[in-house]
This record gives C-alpha cells, sequence and structure tokens, in this order.
C-alpha cells in the first residue's frame, strides 16, 4: 500500500523475498476507508488505523495473483482477506484458481473485519460479520471439496453446482484464522487450520497459547495440529525510537532481543513469524529484510 507502490516495485519486493528465503508474502484488505471513520482500531490501542492515510490500497486477490506470475516459490497469504466482503463462491472461486495455476502456493488468511463503516459502504451488517464468515467458511469447503456441492444456510443458498477446478492443495488450502480474542481462537479449533494473532511479546503470548491449547483439546482436537503464525513489526531500532513505538517492535527493536524472543516463541510452538514493517518504501523495507537474514535469522532455531 501507500502513494508510491507500483507494479514493478511490488515485483521487485516479491522476488526479493524469494531470493533471500523468506516463505510467504502476505497481503492486507480493505475496499475503501470512509472519510468519517469513528471505529476505533482494534489493534492500535484504540486509535486509528494507520492505514487509512496510506493511499493506494491494493485489492488482495488482485495483487496475490500479480505477485504469483512473476514468483516461483513463494506462499501466498491474506493476510487478512475480509471475509464477509466478498460473496462466497466468487471467493472460493479466485482462491482455488490461484492455488490451482499456482500448484499449490495460496494459505486463506481469513478475519471477520473491524471497519464497520467499510461494511456501511459494501452493504453488509457489520452485527452478522460473525455468523456470515462462519458460513462462508463452510461454502469455502463445501466448494473445495465436494463434486456437486449445494448449499442453504441463513444468509446464502444454491443448489448442486459444477465447481472448478478444485483447489490442488488437499483437501484444500489451509485456512488461517486471523484475531487475537478468544472467538477468533474458537473459530480456528472449530474449521481452521491454524491461528493468526498478532503484536504479543512471547510473555503476553504465553497464556493465550495455553487457551488455545484448552479450547482444541476440550474440542477433542490435537493441539498440535494447528498452525501458528504470530504478526510483529520488524525494525532495528536505535535510542532515538520513542518507548511506545520499541514496544511495539519484535524484540524493541534490539537484535538481540530480537534472537531471544524469536527462539522463545519457537519453544512455544510457533510455527511463522509474519512481519509488518513502519515504512513503505520497498528499497528501505528489502535492506530491512537482508540485515534481518543476516544478523538474525542465522541465531533462531
Amino acid at each position: 500500500m501507500g502513494p508510491n507502490i507500483s507494479g514493478p516495485g511490488v515485483v521487485r519486493f516479491a522476488q526479493e523475498a524469494e531470493r533471500m528465503g523468506y516463505d510467504i508474502i502476505a497481503v492486507g484488505d480493505h475496499i475503501v476507508f470512509p472519510e468519517r471513520i469513528e471505529a476505533a482500531y482494534p489493534y492500535g490501542g484504540g486509535g486509528p488505523n494507520p492505514s487509512v492515510a496510506a493511499g493506494n490500497y491494493i485489492e488482495p486477490m488482485t495483487l496475490l495473483s500479480y505477485i504469483a506470475g512473476a514468483t516461483k516459490s513463494i506462499k501466498l497469504l491474506t493476510g487478512v482477506l475480509v471475509v464477509p466482503y466478498r460473496h462466497p463462491v466468487l471467493a472460493a472461486k479466485m482462491f482455488s484458481c490461484l492455488d490451482f495455476l499456482t500448484q499449490g502456493r495460496v494459505i486463506v488468511g481469513i478475519g471477520v473485519g473491524w471497519l464497520k463503516e467499510e461494511f456501511d459502504v459494501m452493504g453488509m451488517r457489520f452485527e452478522q460479520r460473525g455468523a456470515v464468515t462462519d458460513e462462508i467458511l463452510d461454502i469455502y469447503k463445501k466448494l473445495w471439496t465436494e463434486e456437486r456441492p449445494r448449499h442453504d444456510g441463513r444468509f446464502f443458498k444454491f443448489d448442486e453446482v459444477q465447481f472448478t477446478p478444485k483447489p490442488v492443495q488437499k483437501p484444500h488450502p489451509p485456512i488461517w484464522v486471523a484475531g487475537n480474542t478468544t472467538v477468533a481462537m474458537r473459530r480456528t479449533v472449530r474449521v481452521g487450520q491454524g491461528w493468526f494473532p498478532i503484536h504479543f511479546t512471547s510473555a503476553e503470548f504465553k497464556p493465550k497459547l495455553q487457551e488455545l491449547r484448552a479450547l482444541a483439546e476440550a474440542a477433542g482436537r490435537d493441539p498440535a495440529g494447528i498452525e501458528i503464525c504470530l504478526g510483529t513489526s520488524l525494525e532495528f531500532a536505535d535510542a532515538s525510537v520513542a518507548p511506545e513505538l520499541q514496544r511495539k517492535l519484535l524484540g524493541e527493536g534490539n537484535r538481540q532481543k530480537m534472537i531471544d524472543e524469536l527462539n522463545a516463541f519457537a519453544e512455544m510452538g510457533v510455527d511463522t513469524v509474519q512481519f509488518d514493517f513502519r515504512t513503505r518504501e520497498v528499497d528501505v523495507r528489502l535492506e530491512l529484510m537482508e540485515r534481518f537474514m543476516s544478523e538474525v535469522r542465522p541465531h533462531v532455531r
């Protein structure tokens, strides 16, 4: 996203990330930002979402398709798709086609959304977003796995259809459920192959992970079968970085603390760490990513 985003810049970023050895590239989802917003960003301490002022927010399925054709192996994650914004049959088709064309590189990161005013623009009822999301995920799975899927639900109905191509990944691309709440963890246990929370230190994350495992065991599911992808912010900070910003960075931006935090996450059972960045400049991001790979990654289990 951002005022300087361009097709060539996107391709260069994705190709360089792949060359450096990063496993996954993630893209976010907003369709519009209404001029008047009262909803608080749930992961920003009650403040506004910084993306509102970003400009040029590229639609995620378009962006991942563009990236897919310019890369060979890096996995493609919606990080995350706001599920209620798109008709389930169309969205399932886009995911299935992308997985088919890339020979199985898709990860379906999903969320219920948080920006009520954007829901209003899209003609969706914000209060029903959780129930709508659950039904849509059920439809995704039917379309991806059944020969003649049909559906008769509260929000969507259709008779038997032929739905092709099916995804390459079987039974379907992994679904990672985003959110830091107990509700998100319960949805993960019910329908997800992964849980995708953001912005925790290792000390903060330990009880959350214990809660997820308890919920999984109560539902008769093996907690070890749930992938954990933790989102955090990557930046190497110096003494001039304000303390309130340092607290939001992996290891407060300190190299050794980054190593310690990542090893603590690994010991807990975190499988993947997803980085966002304070800068939107491609060159600055790539320099930061190179530095991480040379100074931090070799010391992480």
